[in-house]
């Protein structure tokens, strides 16, 4: 652990605000399976990692199979330390573009964005989809070291020495 966060514990909440009047939603993420008691309802890290990793499950659905054309590439030593590349057909004409996920560095996944991202490669950049480790697991600095080993993984091993674009949607996007 970082120097002073030896205590740190893994018990974090994240509060959602649901229109959820039968309390059906809310039941489902307790921990302990009871009725709910108030207005709000605090989700566990792994109930609310639970809600979106199904959120996920029904884009697949509704999508269908990731577009072809992606490989996964190890950028580090955790088994979270991993990207998906996609180029674009022909020769890259731009910089490359290296993408982070949303989720508040506790949840999402890079599966969410394999869609979404394939106008990048249809518009000539090579796509970075990067996975990093999440918080709480991994506290502060953690995640910031792995998301830079990524961005210096891509310019030593695919840039060729160019710029490279970083976007990313929500807490990836910071």
């Amino acid at each position: 652990p970082a120097s002073g966060m030896s205590g740190l514990h893994t018990r974090f909440t994240v509060q959602f605000v649901v229109d959820d009047d039968d309390g059906e939603i809310a039941n489902f993420f307790r921990a302990d399976g009871g009725e709910r008691t108030e207005s709000h309802q605090h989700f566990s890290v792994a109930g609310t990692r639970a809600f979106f990793g199904a959120l996920t499950g029904v884009l697949r659905l509704f999508r269908g199979s990731p577009p072809h054309g992606w490989r996964t590439v190890r950028y580090g030593l955790h088994r979270d330390e991993i990207l998906d590349v996609r180029k674009p057909e022909g020769s890259a004409a731009h910089s490359p573009v290296v993408f982070f996920h949303g989720g508040g560095w506790m949840m999402g996944t890079k599966d969410f964005y394999r869609h979404d991202l394939c106008f990048l490669t249809e518009a000539g950049f090579r796509v970075f989809n990067v996975e990093y480790p999440k918080a709480p697991e991994h506290p502060h600095p953690w995640i910031l070291r792995s998301v830079l080993k990524s961005l210096a993984f891509v310019r030593s091993s695919f840039s060729n020495g160019a710029a490279v674009h970083v976007m990313g949607d929500s807490a990836g996007g910071n």
